[in-house]
């Protein structure tokens, strides 16, 4: 009777290591089908920025302050907005809005609209391809969503020619009546707003916790869809979407922060009396 061969140290070595390939191979196709590669957010990826500034010199600015730096484009900052200190979370100081203030004296008086808005268009920030908002919100816990509400986005402006008046393009986040995100979105062409959907996961907001938002666009060459938006929450991939027209023209270009945080449209839309707080915007660009 011949005796049972058995296998020699290189047989095993050599089986093991096919086993440990092959187990790898399996892992890169299961995480390409449930765990798709995230793309690194925008503000790891650009190299030019600037911060909103809510001090000075140490001290803290008020609304007034902040209004200077609106180039007469606010509303409600007076009546609704507050800059004030974090005993934590992602910054050291935050601006607070009370979504119960109607604006008084404002463009948006006759509308209801309540909160406040202005547009920060920096000095360094000169037409850039493509850009990065970065910023995060919190809403307290019992926070009443409302029918409606909307967030800080880019903006953009076309110079006024003679085949087509001055027009405008912007990003802001709105949410809905459960606190999910999308994009609010106005584009050349289209009269009313349009959502950019195109969401990879859920993107919303939880009362009680600080939700940290990163937005980039990527202007399309003009009249071509070929532009990008992208949306990160807390660091993961959540909106892309790559056939988005923001311009018809070159003299399309983007300009700043659409800095919008407001609730409602009228007095059935107004959450209540409450506050939410949102950090210093961080802008970059490339």
């Amino acid at each position: 009777m011949s005796k049972m061969q058995l296998p020699n140290s290189t047989t095993l070595l050599l089986n093991g290591a096919a086993i440990v390939i092959g187990l790898a191979s399996l892992g890169v196709v299961l995480r390409s089908i449930f765990a798709p590669d995230q793309l690194a957010s925008c503000k790891e990826r650009f190299e030019n920025a600037t911060r909103l500034s809510l001090e000075r010199e140490g001290v803290l600015m008020t609304a007034s302050d902040l209004q200077g730096q609106a180039a007469n484009s606010d509303w409600g900052l007076i009546e609704a907005a507050n800059i004030v200190t974090l005993s934590s979370g992602p910054s050291k100081v935050a601006i607070e809005v009370d979504l119960a203030a109607v604006p008084s004296a404002s463009r948006d008086a006759s509308a209801g609209r309540a909160g406040a808005g202005f547009n920060w268009v920096p000095q360094s920030f000169r037409k850039p391809k493509a850009a990065c908002l970065s910023y995060s919100v919190f809403v307290p816990e019992g926070f009443k969503f409302g029918r409606a509400g909307r967030l800080p986005g880019l903006y953009g402006v076309s110079e006024q020619d003679s085949s087509e008046g001055a027009g405008e393009f912007t990003t802001r986040f709105t949410w809905n009546t459960s606190g999910e995100i999308d994009i609010y979105a106005q584009l050349p062409g289209l009269t009313e707003s349009r959502s950019l959907g195109g969401k990879r996961g859920t993107l919303a907001l939880q009362p009680g916790q600080w939700a940290e938002l990163d937005q980039e666009l990527v202007l399309n060459t003009p009249g071509q869809k070929d532009g990008i938006i992208r949306v990160w929450q807390n660091g993961a991939l959540v909106v892309e979407r790559t056939d988005v027209i923001f311009r018809m023209r070159p003299s399309a270009t983007l300009t700043g922060v659409m800095a919008e945080i407001a609730a409602g449209e009228g007095v059935v839309d107004k959450p209540g009396a409450q506050t939410i707080l949102i950090t210093p915007f961080v802008l970059l660009w490339q």
